[in-house]
């Protein structure tokens, strides 16, 4: 990242933004794909249970709330 002059209307420069929002993006993606996983599994009588979650994924479900609905435990068990 270069510091460009390149600027948004929010002051951010456009370059930086274009990262977060890839990364954003990814990151929303799988998220969607375990609420569907976890409704459709539920509507059949399962169970979604993810392990093994990094620390950075654990951020996103905590700052979405997904961590109160989704099960979620440390390791394999």
């Amino acid at each position: 990242m270069k510091g460009e002059e390149d600027d948004d209307e929010t002051g951010q420069i456009e370059d930086a933004q274009a990262e977060v929002d890839e990364e954003s993006r990814r990151a929303g993606e799988r998220l969607g794909i375990e609420v569907t996983l976890h409704v459709r599994l539920k509507r059949l009588g399962g169970k979604l249970v993810l392990c093994g979650i990094s620390e950075r994924y654990m951020e996103a479900y905590r700052i979405t709330k997904l961590d109160t609905i989704l099960s979620i435990v440390k390791d394999e068990q």
